[in-house]
């Protein structure tokens, strides 16, 4: 019977770059989990519409093109859902025992604040690195191998 593979690809991908990211898993039908993957294919999606390629080039017409207003409040609903795995993770953080990225870096950045005072690893960045990590991760990854299973489907011999 045919099926989209779509949701069940990103989910996967999404789920494998989460574990790396926060040390975890959620399970596909998890809600907070399904709208994130909603913010990232809306965002990838609204990217490459006319409206957000305008905004580009003219940022002056922002305020008239509702897709870049769409864009923006999905990154800050992302972003505060961000900020708030963070300040969970801050407060469990075993610097011997590193648990995921989110770890690793809350480690680097506490070692870059005793040298400095204006580093590298500061929370913008995580979160900018992060976010970046999930949303190309997920759709590159996914995007390849949707095209590989299409592939398959058209040349069976090289399965």
């Amino acid at each position: 019977k045919p099926f989209d593979v779509q949701r069940v690809i990103t989910a996967a991908v999404s789920n494998i770059i989460v574990s790396i990211l926060l040390g975890k898993r959620y399970d596909y039908e998890d809600p907070t989990f399904l709208r994130l993957l909603e913010i990232i294919t809306e965002n990838i999606h609204l990217s490459g519409t006319p409206n957000i390629l305008l905004y580009n080039i003219f940022p002056m017409l922002g305020f008239l093109l509702g897709a870049r207003k769409k864009v923006t409040n999905n990154r800050k609903e992302f972003h505060d859902f961000l900020q708030t795995t963070f300040i969970e993770y801050v407060k469990n953080l075993d610097e011997n025992d590193p648990r995921n990225f989110i770890d690793s870096f809350l480690i680097q950045q506490r070692e870059e604040n005793k040298k400095m005072a204006n580093g590298y690893f500061h929370n913008e960045n995580l979160k900018a690195v992060s976010s970046n990590l999930f949303a190309a991760g997920t759709e590159t990854t996914g995007s390849t191998l949707r095209w590989a299973i299409l592939l398959m489907m058209k040349y069976p011999e090289i399965q």
